[in-house]
C-alpha cells in the first residue's frame, strides 16, 4: 500500500515529519552557514549542468564557459573562511 501523501505537495506525510524532526533541532542548535553555502554551490552546479550541456547556442543558451565560470567562482567563495 502506498504511503499517505500530502494533497498539496505530494510528499509522503511520514517522510515530511521525519525530515522535520531531524532538521529542526540541527537548525536550532548548530551554525548552518556552511550548509547554506554548500546548498548554494549545489544549485549553481545544477544550473551549470543544465545550462551548459542542454541548450545549444542556436536555442539561446549561453556560451559554455559562462556557467562554468560561475561554478568556479562559487566554489572559490564557498571555500573561503569567514572573517
Amino acid at each position: 500500500m502506498p504511503a499517505a501523501r500530502s494533497p498539496r505537495s505530494g510528499v509522503p506525510h511520514r517522510a515530511e515529519l521525519a525530515v522535520g524532526a531531524v532538521v529542526s533541532p540541527l537548525a536550532a542548535t548548530t551554525d548552518v552557514r556552511g550548509a547554506i553555502g554548500f546548498s548554494s554551490f549545489g544549485v549553481l552546479a545544477d544550473y551549470t549542468i543544465a545550462s551548459a550541456f542542454t541548450l545549444g547556442r542556436d536555442e539561446g543558451g549561453p556560451h559554455r564557459i559562462v556557467p562554468v565560470l560561475g561554478l568556479v567562482s562559487s566554489a572559490r567563495r564557498t571555500g573561503r573562511p569567514e572573517h
